[in-house]
């Protein structure tokens, strides 16, 4: 896996095949063909791993609360994160043909807005808002997380981090301090 994301992070979706993966790693193409049958599949294991330390930021970041801080640590500012939001968007890029992989994402998104919601209801914003305000904070990283992947030089750490804390700054005055 770690070869798949290596050359997934060093060389984008395109280079993406069991060759180069079996190349990077030193072994056999077999080998790879014996743990994934397709490039969907090394996206997708990567996509679950990536999704599974996502999950487990979320439950610890539940137990303090939601806060600008804890969003801003989903941005990408550094290699892993910038790692990690890469997988993302091959994901999502290979979820617009396909309606399994479409599903996935959809059923994600819609656990990651409830997630969200429950967080902002326990610092009191108000239930009826909840989950189109969690969308629209998700949203908002979205477009950010984007961007970086694409212009990395121009959106650097510090100003994806004022780029989110002016679009969803007004979240925050609204809750009870």
């Amino acid at each position: 896996m770690r070869s798949a994301l290596h050359v997934l992070a060093r060389n984008g979706i395109d280079a993406l095949s069991m060759r180069t993966v079996a190349r990077h790693a030193g072994c056999t193409i077999g080998l790879i063909n014996h743990w994934f049958s397709s490039k969907e599949d090394l996206i997708t294991a990567a996509w679950e791993e990536s999704k599974s330390q996502t999950g487990r930021s979320t439950v610890r970041a539940q137990k303090k609360g939601i806060s600008l801080e804890f969003l801003m640590q989903v941005l990408p500012t550094n290699a892993a994160k910038s790692l990690d939001q890469k997988i993302w968007l091959a994901f999502t890029a290979m979820a617009i043909g396909n309606k399994k992989l479409a599903a996935a994402n959809a059923l994600t998104y819609t656990v990651g807005r409830r997630q969200l919601a429950a967080m902002l209801i326990e610092a009191g914003h108000p239930p009826s808002g909840a989950i189109e305000a969690a969308g629209t904070i998700i949203a908002a990283l979205d477009g950010i997380i984007y961007d970086a992947g694409i212009e990395p030089d121009y959106w650097t750490p510090s100003r994806q981090r004022r780029a989110l804390r002016t679009l969803i700054s007004g979240f925050f005055r609204k809750l009870p301090q």
